[in-house]
């Protein structure tokens, strides 16, 4: 019984690793900012889609974008990307920024993305949290700033991800490109999830 729920959990968390590579690589209709006055583009944003009257609205992408950390010396920031997407009749918001080693091919990759508590694959993994071990694949659960969170070794893809969830509604996603798990924390805690959380109230 508990082999079926890691094969089941494994499942559910990498459909949501893949939503959030596709959204950080911009593959879905997206808006381009900068947050807090840095990475300022000039390209101009789409227009964010009309939700019916009656649909509750997600947090403004522009909002989940302000909590991006500032590039660095060594963590050079790429273009900032948020925007807006419809999961059947919800509506959801999401931004996304990768930072890119300058002394390595180590790359981190932040995406946070308002799901409005549906469950698109990023819910349902914390029902069954406890450790799982593959060959070639780790998965352990585990408190970042009291919210529950699974950090995910695929040695095959040479990615660490931690995925934490915020009122189970708001994924924050750190994912580490060709480098070493010591990579997140200095991103995890340029995040507030605190503050994150009270968006959603």
């Amino acid at each position: 019984m508990k082999n079926n729920h890691g094969k089941a959990i494994k499942r559910i968390i990498m459909a949501a690793l893949l939503a959030a590579l596709i959204l950080s690589a911009g593959c879905i209709g997206q808006d381009t900012g900068a947050a807090n006055g840095q990475n300022a583009n000039t390209a101009q944003a789409t227009a964010t889609p009309t939700p019916a009257s009656t649909e509750k609205l997600p947090i403004p992408p522009e909002k989940l974008a302000e909590f991006m950390p500032a590039s660095s010396d060594t963590w050079k920031a790429e273009e900032l990307m948020y925007g807006t997407e419809k999961d059947g009749l919800t509506l959801m918001s999401w931004a996304s920024q990768t930072y890119k080693n300058a002394m390595s091919p180590a790359s981190v990759t932040i995406t946070i993305q308002d799901t409005m508590g549906e469950p698109i694959g990023n819910a349902d993994g914390w029902e069954y949290f406890y450790d799982f071990t593959y060959p070639n694949y780790e998965m352990h659960a585990k408190k970042v700033q009291e919210y529950p969170s699974w950090l995910i070794f695929d040695r095959e893809a040479d990615t660490i991800t931690q995925l934490t969830m915020i009122e189970n509604r708001i994924v924050v996603s750190i994912d580490v490109a060709n480098g070493q798990l010591t990579y997140i924390t200095p991103y995890e805690n340029a995040i507030s999830f605190k503050k994150l959380a009270e968006l959603t109230k």
